[in-house]
């Protein structure tokens, strides 16, 4: 979202990283091209708990920014 975003549309816009993360680790792996691409996730990471579950779903990288600045 953009500063001028309502907080909804922070929280519930755009797709769930953890399903994207999940299905693009799946297509790849059913594709043999895993071990060729980094994964990285991005957008909603908060907590030390979603760089685990991130971990779990297949992310090689994981990206903050906004999460840190306010805490």
């Amino acid at each position: 979202g953009t500063g001028a975003s309502p907080l909804t549309s922070l929280k519930h816009a755009g797709s769930p990283w953890e399903m994207g993360l999940a299905e693009t680790h799946q297509t790849l792996v059913l594709n043999g091209l895993r071990s060729r691409v980094a994964l990285q996730v991005d957008g909603g990471l908060r907590t030390g708990r979603d760089v685990v579950i991130g971990a779990l779903l297949g992310a090689d990288e994981f990206g903050f920014s906004t999460a840190p600045l306010i805490a």
